[in-house]
């Protein structure tokens, strides 16, 4: 499958004339949408920021090194036509099987979970009696070739394989004999079953915790080296050639991406700078602090502890290089010599756990991979953070340790210092001598997929007065009736009937009038329990009309592991006319003159103005003196006070005070107090309106 022509010359991506955001859904197999889609708007546009959850990270992250190569990087081999060809790559035969199914190889141990899963999902899709029996007859097939899974299967068939051989002894009159066949045949059966479902429970409930919760590990299984037709290596490479890196110059980091093509990549760096050239973001899922993450982590806080990662783990997730790079690259080391000196005896105290490298340095690669982990099919990635609470005795130790040695250090005139030259004592061994048989606590921190918590954040990006667009791709089942062509458009902003929330889960009965069956509604429930924080978002204006809604038919992307070619071009091609009509939207000029663009920029400003006046409002009620409590001081008198008599929190100085207070007058102006209905700025602003919300900026 060849790409179309346009995207897969290089000059067609020459002379971007504006610049955009994108943002892409996760869905298992179904991100083959994307990279069409993006190559189409990368016609125009520069990447700037892209962003993107579980299939949507993989495409985002191969979106953000494509800009990053756009000009073919240093190797001129990277770009855009890179994505181009991916569907292609993904759909050709290696084999007899696609690449894209290749890419999910299961370890011994959890392969007849696979064989079993895949066989029920062909069957739900069949929905005949004949794939439910070939599903059943393929789960114990896989059971009988799954470690120790003969004898299982031999001892619950043993009670119908003795009523078989009783009803042919010939010791029973002709009756008997059939009615012990009979139920030698239905014992035999229900047993073999009862065997099989054992051998899947216990793969279940042993080999898959044993695979990091995962039936695949995105690794080849067994000694074997790593195979670029396995998800964790195949991702490393594409990431590498995307970006035109040149052989041996990966892995990919966040550095390479901030720092742009032809510069050296950014190092030792928590957060991008202002002026990064591509931004990529992925979300993942902290299922230990049951909250999503997004990665790379940024500027770590006061009193969070520094995040640690085992390399025997990482090197059953992701090749061997990208394991090396993580561990000969640790996060910068503070300036104080007391500070430096007691992280390295923290990490010393951690080992065989290495520190996860500084943001700048984060393998693209590893973030990915983390952001990808889909529950049970895609093992976690675990992470390792110091016990603060249970450590906190041994941490004191440290710290006490290093101040002896400084002191001592310092008393007898040793020019040794922590991070000595060569030739200069290093003061850790000192440390570590005072600290015999020392450990540090640490627990793990289990992330999984980043849809569980955020599937389609389409937020991520945004800003209150944006200076370019956001593009949405997300997917969505196909309707009943809804004839097989381009993107659900949802529409140009300003109607209230195309303010109407989508229909993701129509439940509607069947041909017979029944009603849609148990498990179908309890998908659908669990599905909205995933997905409701992002798809009220999509009714609303200034996100409705840059959000492609993809409608996928039944049977393509999704869970299909196995998804012939012709799926994949038809995916791919629905993807690029995404693409089309989001680029096309924002960049043509309508009957008035107005680019799409200009109009979503008036409309995100229209519908935005109203949170300023309520929150005005808000502010205005605060701020009564009747707020205060006898013997309270109000907010106002608490504006007034000195920086050094606030109760917490001080100002930094006066003229931070000042400016908080010329700020607050200003927006006060704005409050609706006293404003006639038809002048208040939610009068005529486009429906449904805004919230402003308290929440963390990190919140996803």
């Amino acid at each position: 499958m060849e790409p179309p022509a346009p995207l897969a010359a290089a000059e067609s991506y020459a002379s971007p004339a504006a610049t955009c955001d994108v943002v892409m859904r996760g869905g298992v197999t179904s991100g083959v949408v994307y990279p069409w889609a993006v190559c189409e708007l990368a016609r125009h546009h520069r990447l700037v920021r892209v962003g993107g959850t579980s299939a949507g990270a993989v495409a985002a992250a191969a979106s953000a090194a494509a800009e990053h190569g756009r000009h073919g990087g240093a190797s001129g081999r990277g770009g855009f036509p890179v994505l181009a060809r991916l569907p292609g790559d993904l759909a050709s035969a290696r084999r007899g099987r696609s690449r894209l199914s290749t890419l999910f190889a299961p370890q011994r141990a959890t392969a007849p979970l696979l064989r079993l899963l895949l066989a029920v999902l062909a069957a739900r899709e069949a929905g005949s009696l004949a794939a439910r029996a070939r599903a059943a007859l393929t789960g114990v097939g896989a059971a009988a070739v799954a470690p120790g899974g003969w004898w299982r299967l031999l001892l619950g068939a043993a009670p119908g394989l003795v009523l078989l051989v009783l009803a042919a002894s010939g010791g029973a009159s002709a009756a008997t004999a059939v009615l012990v066949a009979v139920v030698g045949v239905l014992v035999l059966l229900a047993g073999t079953a009862a065997g099989a479902a054992a051998v899947h429970l216990r793969a279940l409930r042993v080999a898959v915790p044993a695979n990091l919760y995962g039936v695949c590990s995105g690794m080849p299984a067994g000694d074997a080296p790593d195979d670029d037709r396995v998800l964790a290596p195949w991702l490393t490479d594409l990431l590498d050639e995307a970006a035109g890196l040149p052989e041996g110059g990966g892995p990919l980091t966040f550095g390479h991406l901030w720092a742009g093509p032809g510069a050296e990549p950014l190092t030792g760096l928590e957060e991008a700078p202002d002026d990064a050239a591509v931004r990529l973001e992925v979300v993942t899922t902290s299922v230990t602090h049951g909250r999503p993450v997004r990665m790379p982590l940024g500027a770590r806080r006061d009193g969070v502890p520094p995040l640690y990662v085992d390399p025997a783990e990482l090197r059953r997730l992701l090749p061997e290089r990208v394991v090396a790079w993580v561990e000969e690259h640790p996060p910068p080391l503070p300036e104080d010599p007391a500070e430096r000196l007691e992280c390295r005896a923290r990490d010393a105290l951690a080992r065989p756990l290495v520190p996860l490298p500084a943001s700048a340095d984060l393998p693209v690669a590893l973030a990915v991979r983390t952001s990808l982990s889909y529950p049970l099919l895609i093992s976690a990635v675990p992470f390792h953070v110091l016990d603060l609470e249970e450590g906190a005795g041994a941490l004191r130790r440290v710290a006490a340790a290093v101040d002896d040695v400084l002191s001592s250090a310092t008393s007898s005139g040793s020019s040794g210092a922590p991070g000595a030259a060569p030739g200069e004592e290093d003061p850790l061994g000192a440390v570590l001598v005072r600290l015999p048989g020392e450990v540090l606590p640490t627990r793990r921190v289990w992330t999984t997929d980043g849809g569980v918590t955020s599937n389609f954040p389409v937020q991520v990006f945004d800003a209150f007065a944006p200076s370019r667009p956001t593009f949405g791709i997300t997917l969505r089942p196909q309707r009943p009736g809804s004839p097989v062509g381009g993107p659900l458009d949802p529409g140009a902003p300003g109607p209230a009937d195309d303010a109407l929330a989508p229909v993701l889960h129509p439940l509607e009965p069947g041909a017979d009038g029944a009603p849609a069956g148990v498990l179908r509604f309890a998908g659908a429930v669990l599905s909205t329990m995933q997905d409701w924080s992002d798809t009220v978002q999509l009714p609303l204006p200034g996100v409705r009309d840059r959000v492609a809604q993809v409608e996928v038919p039944a049977g393509d992307g999704g869970w299909d592991l196995r998804m012939p070619p012709e799926a994949i071009a038809r995916l791919a091609g629905r993807g690029r006319e995404a693409g089309v009509a989001l680029r096309e939207r924002f960049t043509t000029a309508d009957a008035s003159g107005w680019t799409g663009w200009e109009v979503h920029r008036w409309t995100r400003l229209r519908a935005s103005l109203p949170l300023l006046e309520e929150a005005a409002g808000e502010l205005v009620a605060a701020l009564d003196p009747a707020t205060a409590g006898p013997g309270e001081q109000d907010l106002r008198e608490m504006l007034r006070l000195p920086p050094e008599e606030v109760p917490v929190h001080p100002w930094t100085g006066r003229s931070q005070r000042r400016r908080a207070q010329r700020a607050l007058a200003g927006l006060l102006e704005s409050s609706p107090a006293g404003v006639p209905p038809e002048d208040r700025l939610g009068a005529g602003a486009p429906q449904p309106p805004l919230a402003l919300r308290y929440g963390p900026r990190d919140g996803v």
